[in-house]
Formats: C-alpha cells, sequence, structure tokens
C-alpha cells in the first residue's frame, strides 16, 4: 500500500518545537509558517492542529484508553517522535476498525 506524505521531517520538528501559549496564538503562528494552512479546506492544517499539536513526549498527555495495536497492552512514550508514532497508528487502527 502506498501512502502520501503529510507532513516531512522539518515540518514535524517546526511544529513540535512551537512555542504559544494557547491554541490560538499557536494557529496564528502555523499561518505564518506554512503560507497553505487552512483549517477550513485542508486536512493537512486539521491533522496538525488535532493529532501534531498534543504531542508532548509525557505518558500523561497519552489518552487513557490508548493500547499499543500489537500487544494490546499499555504503552510507555515519552518521547516525541514516540508519543506522535502511536498516535497516528491508533488513528489508522480506529478507522480500521470503523
Amino acid at each position: 500500500m502506498k501512502y502520501d506524505i503529510i507532513l516531512n521531517n522539518d515540518e514535524i520538528e517546526t511544529i513540535i518545537n512551537l512555542q504559544a501559549n494557547n491554541i490560538g496564538e499557536a494557529i496564528e503562528k502555523l499561518q505564518q509558517m506554512f503560507k497553505d494552512f487552512d483549517l477550513q479546506k485542508s486536512k493537512k492544517s486539521q491533522f496538525i492542529v488535532n493529532d501534531v499539536l498534543g504531542v508532548g513526549g509525557n505518558i500523561e498527555n497519552n489518552p487513557k484508553d490508548l493500547i499499543c495495536p500489537n500487544c494490546k497492552g499499555k504503552y510507555v512514550a515519552r518521547t516525541y517522535s514516540g508519543e506522535l508514532y502511536y498516535r497516528l497508528i491508533m488513528r489508522n487502527q480506529s478507522s480500521k476498525r470503523s
């Protein structure tokens, strides 16, 4: 199965390192960083706000019902990349169940 790349490594790093006091400020900064940022029309923009901005690299940020799709056990992701990876896996797993 072929997948299109939604965000490249540089874009992910930029988003993860984004400093903002609230979601409104984060969205304003994202609009300045990404010329194609549009929450109304762009799935990429919606993905950034819904799935990437919430990544904190801290287990307390993980949803309580989050489980490993392979072992079905709770996982510990204390890194930004680990938490983002598992968010993407779980999003993909839940869409397959629907």
